[in-house]
């Protein structure tokens, strides 16, 4: 669509919006306003249209995930959060919304609040013998909150045949596998681990810290230095990170 034309359907539509908020436009007015709105640079709108759909009862799962996902990518994680408990509210049935909490709150590590919610899902939602829901997840949230023999079991148990090194993992479970080898004090192994994610293309800021870390405890603060700076050229550069450089280069690293 020529951009003229988008323009003017935006202007309709927004009136549209404006003079008939409320049950009569339907899902799809809303999403597609939606997606003229952030497609017309003016994401504070979207969101009120969004949160007009939502609260008309007029919000497809589509919307509130793609809001979700907005969200997250701008950086606004309690909006993000209050989304998908909008969304579940709306759509208790639906695995994404239940699946984008438990990942919300991994990153933000509250792993916590992650077991309670897949413990919910777990009681509505029976797994197979042997097929247990958020596998992953688990073992993330079991490693973050110090239950590192729990951890270690469930690994061997559910994760360990499916070769989690072989294929790219998310970035929460390979933060996880590398976290666990530092819980046990084997820089080697955890450097190892982390370098090899990395290279395979899984990034996180948290599993750039990690490699960080075992480089460190193994006394090679050389590499640590060019791990750091390559995590903020990469966009990963925490706040820790850009200490912890600075703190190296002072060094003369």
């Amino acid at each position: 669509m020529a951009e003229g034309k988008i323009d003017q359907a935006l202007r309709r539509a927004e009136a549209l919006f404006r003079n008939q908020s409320g049950p009569s436009l339907s899902r799809r007015f809303y999403s597609t306003l939606y997606r003229l709105e952030m497609s017309a640079g003016k994401p504070e709108m979207a969101y009120v249209v969004g949160e007009a759909a939502i609260r008309n009862r007029r919000a497809s799962s589509g919307l509130l995930l793609q809001m979700a996902r907005d969200a997250r990518v701008s950086g606004r994680t309690n909006r993000e959060r209050n989304i998908l408990y909008q969304g579940l509210s709306l759509y208790p049935n639906d695995r994404f919304f239940w699946r984008q909490l438990v990942d919300e709150a991994i990153r933000r590590e509250d792993f916590v609040q992650a077991f309670k919610i897949i413990r919910i899902f777990d009681k509505r939602n029976p797994s197979a013998a042997g097929h247990p829901h958020f596998r992953s997840e688990i073992y993330a949230c079991l490693v973050g909150m110090g239950r590192g023999d729990e951890a270690d079991l469930w690994y061997r148990r559910y994760i360990e045949k499916h070769k989690p090194g072989s294929v790219m993992p998310k970035p929460y479970l390979a933060h996880a596998l590398v976290s666990r080898e530092l819980q046990k004090g084997l820089w080697k192994a955890a450097e190892a681990k982390a370098r090899g994610f990395i290279a395979m293309g899984v990034r996180s800021k948290s599993l750039y810290a990690d490699w960080m870390t075992a480089l460190g405890a193994g006394n090679n603060p050389i590499e640590e230095a060019r791990a750091a700076r390559e995590a903020i050229s990469s966009g990963y550069g925490s706040r820790w990170i850009r200490d912890q450089l600075a703190y190296l280069e002072q060094m003369g690293y």
